[in-house]
């Protein structure tokens, strides 16, 4: 469902990749906690789906962990 509505979308308007890759990344972060699976699948989908270098989702996703994480710390 995820890769046809992400196509459907992209189909109208190739420029909106920018904030739904945004929105997957901001998903991963909303608990805090960013696991390796994640950063992988955010990966596979930045390549895939959206069409983004590898350079590019390293870019995205370093950008939105500065501008929004911040870390659970536990004792």
């Amino acid at each position: 469902i995820l890769q046809d509505s992400a196509q459907a979308i992209l189909a109208a308007n190739p420029s909106e990749r920018y904030s739904m890759f945004g929105y997957l990344i901001e998903v991963a972060l909303a608990d805090r906690d960013i696991a390796e699976a994640e950063v992988a699948l955010l990966y596979e989908l930045g390549e895939k789906m959206f069409g983004f270098s590898r350079k590019e989702i390293a870019q995205q996703l370093g950008a939105m962990i500065q501008k929004t994480f911040v870390p659970r710390f536990t004792r």
